[in-house]
């Protein structure tokens, strides 16, 4: 996986969690680790989109190349802070 490459192919992102990602300009994994996942996970509520956390969690752990259920309590309570 590359920052060049295309967001869907993101670990634990599936077809309507990528097309919302590019309807916000987020278009490869580079573009995604440049804006964050938190802020990307902002924008996609600021523009209607209707996604829980398990969004964020899986944006997360998609950059780290890790399934989105392995995220620890530590790192949710992290991500959530940033939401703040």
């Amino acid at each position: 996986m590359t920052d060049a490459d295309p967001i869907e192919s993101l670990k634990n992102l599936g077809p309507i969690s990528s097309r919302s990602l590019r309807e916000i300009g987020i278009c490869t994994i580079g573009d995604l680790r440049r804006i964050g996942s938190v802020e990307a996970y902002v924008m996609l509520k600021m523009h209607g989109k209707k996604f829980n956390t398990v969004m964020l969690w899986a944006m997360e752990m998609g950059l780290q190349n890790r399934h989105w259920q392995s995220i620890t309590p530590a790192e949710k309570r992290s991500l959530k802070a940033g939401l703040s």
